[in-house]
């Protein structure tokens, strides 16, 4: 029995952690035409794995330790299959034993095939598994073959000069005082290189998995002649190759991904620096983790220099002891990603196929068949003068059509940088032609009419073609349209007795009623904007909005008086139904309609002022599609006066002819009195949070014509549901600072995902990375939007305004939008494969656990896919990721099935459930009143152990040589590693006759979990 070198150890850990993985079975197919002689194909065959033990070597476990086993030469088996000249199960037949996983205890880690199309056609597969070759071996293989069938078949015998060097030889010049020296010297160099170095966290099309998949696909280019030639010429200029040119090409790409300026990419090194290695058939090639350094906004000289220096000194190191690495840079075990590197590059010289059939040629087999090592990899075919690009990527993230378009974008990439090589790298070129076309076209919305009036205007018209139509309905009985008139006119005296002129800001503090919307028309009618203020919000904010806008007066009425905050100093004008009716002062288009207080990142509001010309717009988009105009509509006014989107329930109707149903604020709390009164007032548009429409559906809602939902992320199950009881259904999305909603996607019947839609008529929506580009399809970026519902800026705060609202690149100054600016809204978005536009959260939502960067709304999904979960949320307390439900789900089960969908960090350390998430009087998820997790005790080293847990205690202390070991101390804390879970489970079964999957493992690392893995398996 042999050793196995350092490198062949982690293979076979790899093949004992998941035995139907194939994805280290490296094959060589070639398409032979002429006459073939099978059995002079057979012998060499066999005397190929007779001149190299390696490919006849099984590999056994001793105590958890693998040891090689070389089997006496003996022949080869070679299948023999006849197929059809269809291309169809020909590639099926090829893939399925490409595809076979190796069992290395059972035989040699070699199979071969030899596929009969025709009599002068074959295709011969040899399939190897990783630990016996590597790519430099399996040329050799192919050189080797084909020299011995020649031979054979000329009635020569064995060509092949004696082998300078054993593969048992070389590992143990590894296993030697030299080689471990050496060894010592590259863990030296690569702990201090690679410390505290990120995970690369690329945008993938699919939420990764619990644990990483293996199933690949591959996507193919061209790079052109020209192209290489101008890669060698910058080569030469730094003293590089072109393979650190290239390299730095892609970690560019990576880096405008992912928006990380570090990380590593792995690359295969041969690992023969003797003259003996050369001949030798074995797993001398390693992987070294080669560290992205794009700090500083470099140009591509720069990088290109700095991608020479790391690799210099990471070849001069390939000695890569890997396990003994992860335990020393304390790298979190996490089944979900390949470790230390998720992407990888390789530059390749294409050699011509050296096995021929007599008076026949022979060619490479192109087989579309990939396995996923890493989330993606690029290896750089070279072969005169051009290249061919081939990216294999990870089937269970990305899609084809995704790969497809990140070659392009290489490709597009690497020629902006040759071309300025002078020029950030972050600034050239990334996307092709077609994909920015693409993009601008996805965010410009349709062709928008400039507003002829603004909404008091409309307004007036409507009283005046039909006072007596019904304008509100309310608990005391409905209100027409002349009757709202009249008194908003009366408020319009009473502020003009009071001192407003056209332009004041004026207060309006008025509780749910008619008195309201008499209140807010009376003030445009004065020619001021008004500031709508809940009487139910909190005093301090309501004092310092008023405070903050220098409001001229504040309205209120005899119910809402008493609630003002003692702070307020502005005058009070006290709403008066017996009042003179003033003179209308008509704003015009140009002029602010209102002011409306935001949440600011610092937790000091800020006053968005939006105009008149933007909220008429906006009305005018928004009916074109989702309806509720005209007389025929009634809308119910749910949402408090002070969240913006209010103005839609208010307005669309009241301009247009149609009704509003107004609760009184104890009904607006009550899901069954909404109900009543949706259905005794034959209610068409209903709009509401999401929380909103949870009030609404436990309320016993059972159906709308039109429903509008938005202000919060809409949860795909709640999604459903809605759709399933209403006609219509729209997700709106949209910041008070571009008026209201900017999007709008209709739910189909049977909705798959979620999406923003499309930008309303007049809006343009814009995806931007951190450079201000435009963000490729799949990869996040921030939501700048312009048009027509940009709203004039922050009151009294210009230097906001300014960094904020910025010039629109994309358009113009004109009778719509004067001027063209662009709001950015500090949400993180991204445009899907398929188009839609899908909501990430908020730039601030993200969070980082133990290095890993985590969107809570993906953690939040998961929680919600349950079914016993009603409402859900996530939050980060100091290094706890917590979740938070409602409904009647049991947390420890939900941990247990999050488990199995989310990677290891993303799931929430505790889950505690509530009987209602708290709300902002907004209606929306109130982040910062969730309850931190009560501390739980620490379990003592010294606990006492029964049964399973005590032979596990005792396995444990022998293994990793320690006295005690407490039941929930963390086996890769305590310096485990590969080598060291084979030897636990291996005395496992020998003590417990009980099996330990090494995967099991990654998702209990404890004594105490393997302890209940082994009771729930029994």
């Amino acid at each position: 029995m042999l050793d196995l070198s350092p490198h062949q150890e982690r293979l076979w850990f790899l093949q004992r952690l998941d035995p139907t993985d194939s994805s280290y079975n490296v094959f060589w197919v070639q398409r032979l035409t002429g006459r073939l002689d099978p059995a002079a194909l057979a012998r060499a065959l066999t005397a190929v794995a007779a001149r190299h033990e390696v490919l006849r070597t099984r590999y056994l476990e001793q105590d958890g330790v693998p040891r090689a086993e070389v089997a006496p030469p003996a022949a080869v088996p070679l299948e023999r299959l006849t197929v059809p000249g269809d291309p169809d199960p020909l590639h099926r037949l090829v893939a399925e034993r490409v595809a076979e996983p190796f069992d290395l205890a059972a035989g040699a880690p070699l199979r071969a095939a030899l596929l009969a199309v025709g009599p002068a056609e074959h295709v011969l597969c040899l399939v190897l598994h990783h630990i016996a070759v590597d790519g430099w071996s399996m040329q050799l293989v192919g050189a080797e073959v084909a020299a011995l069938y020649r031979a054979f078949t000329e009635g020569k015998p064995d060509p092949l000069p004696p082998l300078a060097m054993t593969h048992r030889e070389h590992v143990a010049e590894q296993r030697g005082a030299a080689g471990r020296a050496a060894g010592e010297r590259a863990l030296a160099h690569w702990t201090a290189a690679l410390a505290g170095v990120p995970d690369l966290e690329l945008p993938t099309d699919a939420p990764r998995a619990a644990v990483r998949e293996t199933a690949g696909g591959l996507a193919r280019a061209e790079l052109s002649a020209e192209l290489m030639a101008a890669v060698d010429r910058l080569a030469r200029s730094h003293r590089a190759t072109a393979f650190m040119v290239l390299l730095a090409a892609y970690q560019v790409l990576l880096a405008r991904h992912s928006g990380q300026r570090d990380f590593c990419v792995g690359t295969p090194v041969a690992g023969r620096s003797r003259v003996e290695h050369e001949g030798l058939v074995g797993c001398l090639a390693t992987t070294v983790a080669l560290r992205a350094d794009l700090a500083g906004e470099p140009d591509f000289d720069q990088l290109v220099d700095r991608v020479r220096a790391t690799a210099l000194t990471g070849f001069a190191h390939q000695q890569l002891p890997f396990a003994e690495l992860l335990t020393a840079l304390d790298v979190t075990r996490d089944r979900s990603r390949t470790p230390l590197f998720q992407a990888m590059f390789a530059l390749q010289h294409a050699q011509s196929a050296p096995l021929a059939p007599e008076d026949g040629a022979s060619e490479v087999f192109q087989l579309e068949y990939a396995q996923a090592k890493c989330d993606l990899a690029l290896e750089i075919w070279r072969e005169d003068g051009r290249a061919e690009l081939h990216l294999s990527y990870a089937a269970a993230l990305f899609t084809r059509e995704t790969a497809q378009r990140l070659l392009a974008r290489y490709l597009t990439l690497l020629q902006a940088l040759l071309a300025e090589p002078d020029r950030s790298v972050f600034e050239v070129a990334l996307l092709p032609a077609a994909e920015q076309a693409e993009l601008l076209a996805r965010g410009e919305g349709a062709a928008l009419a400039v507003p002829e009036s603004t909404v008091p205007a409309r307004f007036l018209a409507q009283a005046e073609r039909a006072p007596e139509a019904v304008a509100l309905e309310c608990a005391g009985g409905p209100v027409r349209y002349g009757e709202l008139a009249a008194s908003s006119a009366r408020v319009t005296g009473q502020l003009q007795a009071a001192g407003v002129r056209p332009g004041d800001v004026v207060g309006v503090f008025v509780e749910r009623s008619p008195e309201l919307l008499a209140a807010l028309l009376g003030v445009w009618r004065a020619g001021a904007s008004y500031l709508p203020l809940d009487p139910k919000h909190a005093a301090e904010r309501t004092a310092l909005a008023l405070a903050d806008s220098g409001a001229a007066c504040v309205l209120v009425t005899a119910g809402s008086a008493p609630l003002l905050p003692a702070a307020v100093t502005a005058p009070r004008v006290l709403l008066d139904p017996g009042a003179e009716p003033g003179t209308d002062a008509l704003p015009g288009l140009d002029r602010p309609a209102y002011v409306i207080y935001t949440s600011g990142s610092t937790g000091r509001p800020k006053g968005v002022l939006v105009g008149h010309r933007a909220l008429a717009a906006f009305l005018d988009a928004t009916g074109s599609l989702v309806g509720g105009t005209g007389p025929d509509t009634c809308w119910l006014g749910l949402t408090s006066v002070s969240f913006d989107i209010s103005g839609l329930e208010m307005y669309l109707p009241l301009s247009t002819g149609g009704r509003l149903v107004v609760p009184g604020q104890r009904a607006a709390e009550d899901g069954a009195a909404l109900r009543e009164l949706v259905r005794a007032h034959g209610v068409t548009h209903l709009q509401a949070t999401p929380t909103g429409w949870q009030l609404l559906l436990a309320g016993g809602l059972s159906e709308v014509p039109v429903a509008l939902v938005g202000g919060e992320a809409l949860p795909l199950p709640l999604a459903r549901e809605l759709r399933a009881r209403a006609a219509r259904l729209f997700n709106m999305y949209g910041p008070t600072e571009t008026t209201i909603w900017s999007s709008c996607w209709e739910v189909p019947a049977e909705p798959a995902t979620v999406s923003l839609g499309g930008p309303l008529p007049g809006t343009r929506l814009r995806v931007l990375d951190q450079e201000g580009g435009l963000s490729p399809f799949g990869v996040p970026g921030e939501l700048v939007i312009g048009g027509a519902g940009v709203a004039l800026g922050y009151l009294g705060n210009p230097e906001l305004t300014a960094q904020r609202f910025v010039p629109d690149p994309w358009g113009t100054a004109s009778a719509l939008t004067p001027p063209a600016l662009m709001y950015r809204t500090g949400d993180l978005v991204r445009y899907r494969a398929d188009g839609g536009l899908e909501f990430l959260g908020r730039s601030d939502h993200q969070v980082k656990v133990r290095g890993h960067r985590v969107e809570l709304g993906e953690v939040e999904a998961a929680l919600l896919a349950d079914p016993g979960v009603r409402q859900a949320a996530a939050a980060l307390h100091g290094e706890v990721l917590v979740g938070y439900v409602t409904g009647g789900a049991d947390p420890e089960r939900l941990r247990a099935r999050l488990a199995k969908l989310l990677p290891g960090y993303a799931v929430p350390q505790t889950v505690l459930v509530l009987a209602e998430l708290p709300t902002t009087p907004n209606g929306k998820l109130d982040r910062a009143a969730l309850p931190a997790p009560t501390p739980t005790a620490t379990p003592a080293s010294g606990a006492e152990y029964a049964g399973a847990a005590a032979v596990l205690h005792e396995i444990w202390c022998e293994v990793l040589s320690l006295p005690a070991i407490g039941p929930d101390d963390d086996l890769f804390d305590l310096g485990g590693h590969s080598l060291t879970m084979a030897r636990i489970a291996a005395r496992a079964l020998d003590r417990l006759g009980a099996e330990l999957p090494l995967h099991v493992f990654f998702d209990a690392p404890t004594i105490r979990g393997l302890a209940q893995y082994l009771e729930e398996a029994s």
